[in-house]
């Protein structure tokens, strides 16, 4: 993959409406947030970068 190709994750909301943290539910055998920087990964993007916010220690 080209060097110049970053993928942004936006990880930062309240998860409010839903309930529960997104970026933290389970998702086959990781969370949410940990499937999709592998997919990212996965198809040789290196640069992943999460924007956190609400509850980032957790991220």
């Amino acid at each position: 993959m080209d060097g110049n190709v970053a993928a942004i994750v936006l990880a930062a909301g309240f998860s409010s409406r839903m309930g529960e943290f997104k970026p933290l539910l389970p998702l086959g055998d990781m969370t949410a947030l940990e499937r999709v920087v592998t997919l990212f990964r996965s198809v040789g993007i290196a640069d992943v970068r999460v924007v956190t916010g609400h509850r980032a220690g957790d991220l």
